[in-house]
């Protein structure tokens, strides 16, 4: 499983510092260290725990500590090992340990293959949003080997397969319709999102406008995230963001409400949907979101889509500021499209 990435590491002249959580050390990185301690033997192992919690600032304070302990030194390499907390997490450290080290990411979920570990956007979370401390950092490899996703939940494949279906709304109609039609493989959705995120950083590298596509549906996950305290996952939180964004990309005159409709009846498949997410209101939602990275004078900002495969320019933004009646009467819109959903049209194969 690793003959594609040793090969990279034996002939590096610095230590490898491998950072991973529990999780993903019982079921592949202790393995991954061993066999590699066996070509170079000072290879460390530093673990953090599971889950969105651990980005913050005190996991990386610790792992800072850690790599001053060890004298890490410019010349050695990072490895990020496992989902996106993960490659968060070791991108920010390494941007600013040392004022930046060399890193590569090899992602062990859908969503870090797909979206996390591509583009170099790194960050941990604040007590008022998430990601609100990070850099721009970008990784000297990604190591993508997809039967890692063997050992994945249901759950959370499904999770990064809803990153998969916003390339197809914000980039490719043609994705879009495949999965649609489930004639698109694994191997093809996975290049096909990588390519599409690769393409967009290039030409927004600074995330100052195109690369804010690449936020559709976020806008509204991260309120959720935050108002959950991260109870609900980053993918779940999303599956709703999006169906609420895309009906306000309707309600503002941009969708079509047969696109709403087509995009609905995806996310409703029982091997799609998430179940409603008690106790949120639209009134603490919006609040949250006025703390978003894109927020302007405490006014939230979403991108919109004008079709399937196209966001709205805003002449170069591509973000709009966003009422509360309008999220208001969308975030209704949706929960009563959850608890009563459409009929399923049968699609042309």
């Amino acid at each position: 499983m690793y003959s594609k990435i040793f090969p990279h590491l034996i002939y590096r002249k610095g230590r490898i510092v491998i950072v991973t959580d529990t999780n993903v050390a019982d079921l592949y990185a202790d393995a991954f260290c061993k066999e590699l301690k066996e070509l170079k033997p000072d290879t460390v192992l530093l673990k953090i725990p599971p889950g969105e919690g651990s980005k913050s600032r005190e996991i990386k304070e610790i792992l800072e500590d850690k790599l001053v302990e060890m004298g890490v030194s410019r010349s050695d390499l990072l490895i990020a090992f496992g989902g996106g907390v993960v490659s968060d997490v070791v991108g920010y450290l390494a941007a600013t340990y040392l004022r930046g080290i060399s890193y590569i990411v090899v992602p062990t979920t859908l969503m870090g293959m797909v979206d996390a570990a591509i583009g170099g956007k790194n960050g941990i979370n604040h007590q008022k949003g998430k990601n609100l401390m990070g850099s721009l950092w970008s990784p000297d490899d990604v190591f993508i080997e997809p039967k890692f996703l063997l050992t994945l939940s249901n759950t959370v494949y499904r999770e990064g397969f809803i990153e998969v279906i916003k390339y197809g709304l914000i980039f490719d109609e043609e994705l879009f319709s495949g999965l649609e039609r489930r004639d698109v493989s694994e191997k093809e959705y996975i290049e096909k999102s990588i390519r599409i995120k690769r393409l967009v950083v290039k030409r927004d590298p600074t995330d100052s406008s195109l690369r804010r596509i690449l936020n559709y549906g976020h806008l509204v996950a991260h309120a959720i995230e935050k108002c959950t305290a991260y109870s609900v996952s980053h993918g779940r939180a999303l599956w709703l963001g999006i169906l609420i964004e895309n009906y306000i990309s309707y309600m503002k005159g941009y969708l079509s409400m047969e696109s709403v409709e087509r995009i609905s009846e995806l996310f409703l498949r029982d091997e799609i949907r998430f179940l409603q997410i008690p106790g949120l209101s639209a009134e603490v939602l919006y609040e949250a979101m006025k703390n978003d990275k894109k927020a302007a004078k405490n006014v939230p900002r979403v991108v919109l889509l004008r079709r399937i495969g196209k966001a709205v320019s805003f002449g170069g933004e591509y973000c709009t500021p966003l009422s509360y009646a309008d999220f208001a009467a969308a975030f209704s819109w949706v929960n009563n499209l959850i608890a009563n959903p459409l009929p399923i049209r049968s699609l042309t194969v």
